[in-house]
């Protein structure tokens, strides 16, 4: 026997809701180019999300992210520490 509505809408509003922004959004949201988005996702600044080859960022993540100041490279703004 199936569910009835009321308990289906129930479970259904209970589910998180989960948004992947893909790196093209990223880029647009962090007002970087998607080359920068890339590398930030590549290098582990950003909380990425791997489908496969893809990245994408949980959009939920990525404003926690911004709102807790980002991270830098190490060294600041040199990519090498000295």
């Amino acid at each position: 026997m199936g569910a009835s509505p009321k308990i289906l809408s129930v479970v259904s509003n209970q589910l998180p809701h989960l948004r992947l922004l893909n790196m093209q959004e990223v880029a647009e949201r962090l007002g970087v180019s998607l080359q920068r988005a890339y590398e930030m996702g590549r290098s582990g600044l950003l909380p990425v999300v791997r489908l496969g080859r893809q990245m994408r960022v949980e959009e939920g993540r990525l404003i926690a992210w911004v709102e807790g100041g980002g991270r830098a490279l190490p060294g600041g703004w040199r990519r090498r520490p000295d």
